[in-house]
């Protein structure tokens, strides 16, 4: 083979297993943020919480609200008002499309409010979910590269044999490629239990459609509709005969009665107003590893049709049932995502020190083009998350809460921190770069929501907001360490630091 097609394959090896490891950097910085969608949520709207559950008679009131509201619904879900989420929500329509309609409720009165929503967290979130594409190709790209970090992850094991023996070792004061190197496999061999659990269950997530579609092939002749009907159930249908519905305070004590201890957090009407109408009563079960168990119920006379409790059936239910919780530590309160989040930063140093070493190894220092673009997308993306963020201050007046445009103004600055990083790349774009993020996680506790964005505070709650006030406290303490970090980085080239 000519050497002149040697070198395109070579250049086009390289570029594929670049651009790879910078989607596969996205995907595992955007889930350490992701795990505190919820805590955000608060702190988004600049809203105070409740201590506790709604009462029941608001659920009610708000139900009847959203029926009377639209005529002829009959399918929706009552999510009630948390310690993160401020408000009683009623949604309706398709929650995959534009077609999702969201109606807010008084948590003590369950009267209608108008709420203000901003977009910015789902951004963040839709970015680890679907790296921000179109259903269901975002899911399946992102179930993709979690398989890709699963052979990265299994391959470097095997290839380093003497990677336990190593991971003591840390010699700072060799070269800068032996530097990267060292900290390269200290991180994984700690981190490795962590490293191949989220890699599985990512992929088990992100490739649940295709799984579906295989199993729909090989057990139900190519059916999809009955593959999912024997994993979630058959639906109910439509009698055609009107009927009263059953108070909510009795649906919801025979759920808890058939499920004991669970805590309701979706309560979901199909046929509502018809005598074969259901509620499935979805929620929490306390330290338990299983995903929304719950029950359907007939919600005219309350007999109970179904117990979802896939732990206690089949082995594949039970493991579909825990992969949700165990990807996004959804089950062990507070402290467990912050330490997920702490390994996700360092599997997001793996990505970018394997990035360092092989470019240092291949590349002469300041000769290679493609750091800029390192430095860019990993350093960058921080700095638009956090203008994100700081973007939910901004006045409503200047139409910028719609997932659309929090969707564009996050990849335009994203862009233009790329294009940054490139026009200053011999003057460590990323050291500027993370000093630019430190400024700006400081700055969001302090600038204030514009005045006039909720209702009365008295129609709200009264209590203190705590989750506002702890994640001020938390992205001003994330802020000054990030600050420190890049103060204190030493100003060498860019071609070795960054």
């Amino acid at each position: 083979m000519r050497r002149d097609t040697l070198k395109a394959l070579y250049d086009i090896h390289s570029w594929t297993g670049l651009f790879l490891g910078l989607a596969l950097y996205v995907l595992l910085f955007s889930g350490s943020v992701s795990l505190f969608v919820a805590e955000l949520h608060p702190w988004q709207l600049g809203a105070q919480t409740t201590a506790g559950p709604p009462p029941i008679e608001s659920l009610e009131r708000a139900a009847t609200h959203a029926v009377e509201a639209e005529p002829g619904l009959t399918a929706f879900t009552v999510v009630p008002s948390s310690v993160y989420r401020p408000w009683i929500s009623v949604e309706s329509g398709d929650d995959h499309g534009d077609g999702l309609r969201v109606d807010y409720f008084d948590p003590q009165t369950g009267a209608p409010v108008v709420a203000r929503e901003d977009n910015a967290i789902l951004v963040l979130e839709r970015l680890h979910t679907d790296l921000l594409l179109p259903a269901p190709w975002g899911r399946y790209l992102t179930g993709l590269l979690a398989v890709a970090m699963l052979v990265s992850v299994l391959s470097g094991v095997f290839m380093h044999r003497k990677i336990l023996r190593e991971m003591w070792s840390i010699r700072l004061w060799r070269s800068t490629r032996l530097k990267w190197a060292d900290l390269h496999k200290a991180v994984a061999v700690w981190g490795l239990p962590f490293h191949l659990m989220i890699a599985f269950t990512g992929a088990y997530l992100g490739l649940v459609g295709v799984t579906l579609s295989l199993n729909a092939l090989i057990a139900f002749g190519g059916d999809i509709e009955a593959a999912a009907t024997g994993i979630a159930g058959a639906a109910q249908q439509a009698a055609g005969e009107p009927a009263a519905m059953l108070s909510l305070a009795e649906l919801l004590a025979r759920a808890q009665t058939a499920l004991p201890g669970l805590q309701p957090e979706r309560l979901t009407y199909q046929n509502y107003g018809d005598l074969g109408a259901t509620m499935m009563v979805l929620g929490r079960l306390p330290d338990t590893l299983e995903y929304y168990p719950g029950v359907v119920l007939n919600a005219v006379n309350g007999e109970l049709l179904q117990t979802i409790h896939w732990r206690a059936e089949t082995w594949p239910k039970a493991l579909y049932a825990m992969m949700t919780p165990l990807h996004y530590a959804s089950y062990g309160g507070l402290v467990l995502k912050v330490l997920y989040a702490l390994l996700g930063m360092g599997a997001s140093f793996l990505v970018i020190s394997g990035l360092r070493i092989w470019q240092l190894r291949v590349h002469p220092p300041g000769a290679d083009v493609r750091l800029p673009l390192i430095d860019g997308v990993c350093f960058g993306m921080p700095l638009a998350m956090a203008l994100l963020l700081l973007a939910t201050r901004l006045p409503d007046s200047l139409d910028l809460t719609g997932y659309e445009a929090r969707l564009w103004l996050f990849l335009l600055t994203w862009l233009a921190t790329i294009a940054y990083a490139y026009w200053r790349r011999h003057a460590q774009p990323a050291r500027r770069l993370c000093l630019g993020t430190g400024v700006v996680l400081v700055l969001l506790p302090l600038w204030t929501l514009p005045a006039g964005h909720l209702p009365k505070a008295d129609t709200v709650y009264g209590s203190a907001g705590s989750p506002v006030v702890v994640a001020n406290v938390v992205l001003l303490l994330l802020g000054a360490a990030v600050l420190a970090g890049a103060w204190l980085t030493p100003r060498r080239s860019a071609a070795v630091n960054g």
